[in-house]
């Protein structure tokens, strides 16, 4: 297994196809470009060879996974193999990483807007910025694109591995994503 970047980027997207859809390429792409490490997590299914040359060719990393739990049970799925197969010395493994990026294909990004928001993320005070928040149920960031810096890393890690996973929609949004944010604010 390959080191842990101190950047790292986590792309949730499920598909039935065996092709990644355009805008899914895109946004990969010019994630890639940044310097962050690029991790597709994917629902299991076959994958045609032309899919398999896009992640190769953009040095992206491919993580086939159960479909469930959405996003967050993408999430949790990747970095719980991550904790469970490196050292615990400090210093590595998932200790190593700096800046947490979780992203999901809920969003058409036809732009790239990966550098410019990257930049202000990484200028603002705030320890997980997100593209947009919502006041629906309670005030949460929206988990569709989240930067999380080190003070707000231990706090996500803990939520991630202690909340269960849930797999109706709705379960993941009040547990995991506004849940999320009410353990930031703790």
């Amino acid at each position: 297994m390959a080191e842990l970047s101190r950047k790292l980027a986590l792309y949730a997207s499920y598909q039935t196809g065996e092709d990644l859809p355009g805008y899914i390429r895109f946004a990969l792409k010019h994630l890639a470009e940044t310097d962050f490490k690029v991790v597709l997590l994917t629902n299991e299914r076959k994958l045609s060879q032309a899919t398999y040359e896009f992640i190769a060719d953009n040095n992206i990393e491919l993580f086939l996974t159960q479909n469930r739990g959405f996003d967050f049970g993408m999430w949790h799925r990747y970095l719980k193999m991550q904790a469970d197969c490196t050292p615990t010395t400090p210093g590595s493994g998932m200790q190593r990483i700096e800046r947490l990026l979780l992203l999901n294909d809920s969003i058409v990004y036809y732009k790239n807007i990966f550098p410019n928001a990257l930049a202000r993320a990484e200028e603002s005070k705030a320890d997980a910025i997100s593209l947009t928040s919502s006041t629906e149920h309670s005030p949460h960031l929206q988990s569709f694109f989240l930067y999380l810096k080190p003070s707000a890393l231990g706090a996500f890690y803990m939520h991630l591995f202690e909340t269960p996973e849930q797999n109706e929609f709705y379960d993941v949004v009040n547990q995991l994503e506004i849940g999320l944010s009410e353990a930031f604010s703790e």
